[in-house]
């Protein structure tokens, strides 16, 4: 345990140091993907929802390249779901619980007397009220315990004996319990392909390294909603996460019959590596004994490939209806620490100590965009020129896990909108790939739906946000398990751009007071940069009270490096720990600003603590990732993305525009575009010596100038004007013949 204190304690300090390294990246304390996802499967007292297991059978086989963990998503009054109600005080022994709105208090009350001798001299009795036993249920966990309390009535008595009224009543108002009650929701077995019944793992394409197949299951210090299992204690250590089997029926089933569970693990991957006090443990579950016994363990240790695990079960105690299997891991309990991944597990009959290889050849690695540069951009900006946003070809990373050589047959993709198939790509080729490598398939993405042109996406679609379903498969035959032969991802255009997969595998930062960090991005054309989406993680400690400014630099420093500032904030932002979709928080621009080509976003800190900004460890963003702790940019030394996501306005400054030219065959033209000084109107048709108005408006409508002239050709000052987006609209008695977009630039 020294080391792992050492380690924590280490992190923890840092931040109140300047360090020699100018930046950092570190461990995470939570995992926002698993927070995102989980809020919509949230319970909380007073509703339990208790889920029956169905029983599995064999073969039992996972190797988390689809979702097989149980769904918490009931509802009340939803298929197979009855409703009980379940009281919190029980007489004792419990038999009956007692009637709804039943207190007592939970220290002694009296009955005073009141009374007068014959001689007149006032009196005062007081007698206690007797007490009773009773069962007190905890009622906010499941299931329930219990505990005996003594309690007596919720009420003194005062009884005036001189006196003809009745005695009084006056309640106890504080120290009293009340019966209470929470509502069962017992939601019937459902076979639903499902064969984990916790959720407390956390299943991933992202933590893994060189992975047998594409999914793994990751055990570490943070629960199933994504916190840690202890917020307080940064040095706590125990019990971490679980991966627990629904039961399997396995009655039967002798030591003859050579039943043999195998699976897969590796230590640390992308995540942190394990000490030697942490471990992965598997437990048996016994019928017979009804609990839990310790069969394998492997200590902490460095990174190292997958290794194959396999374990008979012989013992008569095992071999009943009803078995279970989990794995589980000892860990630091205050982050993201101490990383095991889990793949292939198969519980089968009639397997030998020596069966470890898998007849299966997999994807290993998701694909995640065919954009040529960014996961995602906005829709409208896709539109400006589709076929320069969209790759001519996609690599696919896939392994032979099978000892011989295999023929991978039928690779093809598709691309559907809307459950409607926009395009197919084909490769051709069937390679023999050899035993236990890994390989490659490159698909030119030629549409074969579409007479093999270059496939784009379909630039019709009228959706702001659109939206396409991308599938990749391939066939080999046998094989092991089909689910892993296929891959699939949404390709999602918003407003805008983004490096990064949307998942943080560690927090970055530079490090020195006055520290800059800038992240480059291109647009083709003008638009107006309105916000910036970052993504920051706590790491350690919190930074949430350390202040920055949103900063934007053109690309003329040396090379291509920031340049110089054409906007920063005057306000002061701070990290915001977001728990919502994709866990990115919004900062707002101050004013908006126009940009073309090639920009930087980012920040300027005050403090020398480094911010922890999202790290994705999956992408690599890193000649795009520049800090300035000093006097000069330095590309960082890291290959990853910034969860950094600059914003624009087209959708909210145009969707009420109408560009038009050739209106009622009155054409002209606008130059330069985007102009500076001045701007040039040629009316390319004859006027024949009519009026002719035009309107320089801003794009809220505005009227900034307006000039009449019969000339064809003329020009309009533009020095005085701000920076920004203007519609130049031409009109004759009237009549509106055209309008255009112009920038004005400095």
């Amino acid at each position: 345990m020294t080391s792992k204190i050492t380690f924590l304690f280490l992190l923890f300090f840092a931040s109140f140091f300047v360090s020699a390294q100018q930046e950092e990246i570190s461990t995470l304390i939570r995992n926002s993907d698993v927070i995102s996802r989980n809020k919509l499967q949230q319970r909380a007292f007073p509703d339990i929802f208790i889920y029956l297991n169905d029983t599995l059978t064999l073969p039992v086989k996972d190797d988390f390249s689809t979702n097989k963990f149980r769904k918490f998503n009931a509802e009340p009054g939803g298929p197979g779901v009855t409703q009980s109600q379940f009281k919190k005080l029980w007489d004792d022994p419990p038999v009956n619980p007692y009637p709804a709105n039943t207190r007592f208090s939970t220290i002694q009350t009296y009955e005073i007397l009141y009374d007068t001798l014959p001689d007149g001299t006032p009196t005062t009795t007081i007698n206690n009220l007797n007490s009773i036993n009773i069962t007190v249920y905890d009622l906010t966990t499941y299931p329930f315990t219990s505990s005996q309390l003594t309690v007596w009535p919720d009420y003194n008595i005062i009884d005036t004996l001189y006196l003809p009224d009745p005695p009084e009543t006056l309640y106890v108002t504080n120290n009293f319990i009340e019966q209470d009650s929470v509502n069962i929701y017992t939601v019937s077995p459902i076979a639903d392909g499902s064969i984990w019944e916790d959720n407390y793992a956390y299943l991933n394409n992202r933590y893994a390294v060189n992975p047998p197949t594409v999914g793994v299951a990751t055990l570490d210090g943070l629960n199933e909603k994504g916190y840690p299992y202890d917020f307080v204690n940064i040095t706590a250590h125990g019990i971490a996460d679980a991966l627990t089997s629904k039961p399997i029926n396995l009655s039967g089933f002798s030591a003859s019959d050579s039943v043999y569970l195998s699976f897969m693990y590796q230590p640390m991957g992308l995540g942190n590596t394990p000490e030697a006090e942490d471990s992965l443990v598997l437990e048996f579950w016994s019928p017979a004994f009804q609990t839990w016994k310790h069969i394998w363990s492997t200590k902490g240790k460095n990174l190292h490939e997958f290794k194959n695990q396999i374990v008979p079960i012989t013992q008569t105690q095992f071999l009943q209806n009803g078995f279970q299997f989990r794995f589980k891991n000892y860990a630091t309990l205050s982050g993201a620490l101490d990383h095991w991944h889990i793949d292939y597990v198969y519980l089968n009959s009639f397997r030998t100590i020596a069966d470890t290889i898998r007849d299966d050849v997999a994807f290993r690695i998701d694909a995640l965009t065919l954009l040529k540069d960014y996961i995602s951009m906005p829709w409208r900006h896709f539109k400006w020129s589709p076929a320069a946003y969209v790759r001519d070809t996609l690599t696919l990373f896939q392994r032979n896990n099978n000892n011989s050589a295999r023929l991978v047959a039928n690779n093809y993709g598709e691309v559907f909108f809307n459950n409607n198939i926009q395009a197919q790509f084909q490769n051709v080729n069937t390679p023999s790939i050899n035993g236990f490598t890994n390989f490659t398939t490159q698909y030119q993405l030629l549409d074969i739906l579409n007479s093999n042109i270059p496939f784009v996406y379909d630039d019709n679609v009228n959706d702001t946000l659109a939206e396409f379903d991308v599938r990749f498969h391939f066939q080999v035959t046998p094989d092991f398990t089909r689910e892993n032969d296929t891959i699939r991802f949404k390709q999602i255009f918003r407003n805008f751009y983004a490096y990064d997969d949307g998942t943080a595998e560690a927090a970055y930062g530079p490090q020195g007071a006055g520290a800059l960090l800038a992240y480059k991005f291109y647009i083709a054309q003008p638009d107006t940069l309105r916000s910036v989406r970052i993504h920051f993680e706590p790491s350690v400690n919190n930074v949430s009270n350390k202040p920055f400014r949103l900063t934007i630099w053109d690309a003329n420093g040396p090379g291509g490096t920031p340049g110089n500032i054409i906007y920063q904030n005057t306000t002061f932002s701070t990290p915001v720990y977001e728990d919502g979709y994709n866990s990115f928080h919004e900062y707002h621009l101050d004013n908006k600003i126009l940009l073309n080509g090639n920009f930087y976003v980012g920040w300027q800190q005050v403090d020398a603590i480094k911010l922890n900004i999202g790290f994705d460890l999956n992408t690599n963003s890193q000649n795009k990732i520049y800090y300035n702790v000093g006097s000069s940019w330095q590309q960082t030394s890291f290959q990853a993305s910034l969860m950094m996501r600059p914003v624009f306005t087209y959708h909210y400054d145009y969707s009420s525009v109408e560009e038009y030219n050739n209106l009622n065959h009155l054409s002209a033209k606008a130059y330069p575009n985007p102009a500076n000084n001045y701007l040039t109107i040629e009316i390319e048709d004859d006027l024949n010596g009519n009026m002719l108005t035009v309107h320089l408006s801003d794009v809220s409508g505005r009227l900034i100038k307006s000039i009449t002239t019969s000339a064809q050709k003329f020009t309009i000052p533009t020095q005085d004007l701000n920076p920004g987006i203007y519609l130049v609209e031409l009109l004759q008695a009237q009549t509106k013949y055209a309008v255009q977009k112009i920038i004005i630039q400095r």
